[in-house]
């Protein structure tokens, strides 16, 4: 079965470029442009994996991985522009798994979420 993911982004033009590359690579894709929507679709049946944008228009992606994290242990990778150290230890502390700059390239991100993945089930498994 292809692991299902939740794009969380705001803007349309990466949205669905992200829905393009993941679906190229096999996985089946939902997206969200705010965190309402992000956590209706995570109380409806949720998914495999959580891509969130720190900056979600009104929205905070640190708040939205927080209110995630108090229902769910999916695994949460940050894709976005924000990419100093600051933000990067704000994303880890929110609950984030891992976070990966937009401007790093399609392929470290697609490795990014593998790995992600590959580290949400080996704990799964081992607990």
């Amino acid at each position: 079965m292809n692991k299902h993911i939740l794009v969380t982004e705001d803007d349309k033009n990466v949205a669905d470029g992200l829905r393009e590359i993941l679906e190229s690579d096999g996985y089946t894709v939902s997206c969200a442009d705010c965190a309402s929507a992000a956590m209706q679709t995570m109380r409806d049946g949720g998914a495999d994996l959580v891509i969130l944008d720190v900056r979600l228009g009104q929205d905070d992606g640190y708040e939205l991985c927080r209110r995630i994290r108090e229902f769910s242990n999916v695994p949460i990778l940050f894709l976005t522009a924000c990419s100093s150290e600051i933000e990067l230890v704000r994303g880890f502390r929110a609950g984030g798994d891992d976070y990966v700059a937009s401007r790093s390239g399609c392929m470290n991100f697609l490795s990014a979420l593998k790995l992600c993945c590959a580290a949400h089930q080996k704990r799964a498994a081992e607990s």
